[in-house]
């Protein structure tokens, strides 16, 4: 009796051991697509922005260059949302609910999805 009782909890602990290897697997390769997507589309960036205080609740984190050659994205900051249109023009708001996507604004370079330099030329705005 013994013997079956360790046979089953044997095959159940398999089981188990497969099953979440399987889903490890299937969220590590969904997260590094998303990851892979993500970098893709800075480039695209445009519209409303919300800026989060923390950074696993924002989409995206950026870094703030000083120096426009050194940024991957050159951003315009909008005054009116509706002519945030295009790539690289952001128009920043103040509420959550109402934006088109979410940054965190990294201290550290290094920890950054990508890096923005704010341009004063609307016509710069964008990837480099």
């Amino acid at each position: 009796m013994n013997s079956i009782r360790l046979a089953i909890s044997a095959n159940t602990f398999r089981k188990a051991l497969i099953l979440t290897g399987l889903v490890w697997c299937i969220s590590f390769i969904g997260l590094s697509s998303a990851r892979a997507q993500s970098r893709a589309d800075r480039c695209n960036l445009k519209g409303r922005v919300f800026v989060e205080a923390r950074r696993g609740m924002a989409q995206f984190s950026v870094f703030i260059e000083e120096s426009e050659g050194l940024a991957d994205v050159r951003v315009f900051k909008e005054d009116n949302p509706l002519f945030a249109d295009k790539a690289g023009k952001w128009h920043f708001v103040k509420t959550r609910g109402l934006a088109d996507f979410t940054i965190f604004i990294e201290e550290t370079k290094n920890l950054a999805d990508f890096t923005i330099f704010y341009t004063e030329t609307e016509a710069f705005a964008g990837c480099q």
